[in-house]
């Protein structure tokens, strides 16, 4: 799933640099979910979308030509947040399992010597 604070972004902000770097070299497909955004849908309308999309997908599994034992949740910075979610969700409710987790997001600190981070 795409980041955007689910309030902006679209599929199109990741896909390119995931299928250059991850499913191409490594032969993977890529599934992406668009959900809704805020403030026109609150949530959790996005993560009842990716719920919805992981089911259709790994229900449809055989007709896309994927292995429907080996589907991995992921998602960047709320992508990531909501594929964590996803996974507690399908969990929950005794939906589809997957095989993996990636939840991608940066994290930076500043610290310099005077500030508590560093010490």
């Amino acid at each position: 799933m795409h980041g955007g604070a689910m309030v902006m972004g679209n599929a199109w902000s990741v896909l390119p640099r995931i299928l250059d770097e991850w499913a191409l070299p490594l032969n993977l497909a890529v599934i992406s979910v668009e959900y809704r955004l805020a403030p026109r849908a609150q949530y959790p309308a996005p993560l009842e979308d990716c719920y919805a999309g992981f089911v259709w997908a790994t229900e449809h599994a055989a007709d896309l030509g994927v292995d429907a034992d080996r589907v991995v949740i992921g998602g960047k910075s709320a992508g990531g947040g909501l594929a964590a979610a996803l996974a507690l969700l399908s969990r929950d409710r005794g939906g589809p399992e997957s095989s993996g987790n990636c939840s991608c997001a940066r994290c930076s600190t500043t610290a310099t010597p005077r500030s508590p981070a560093a010490r």
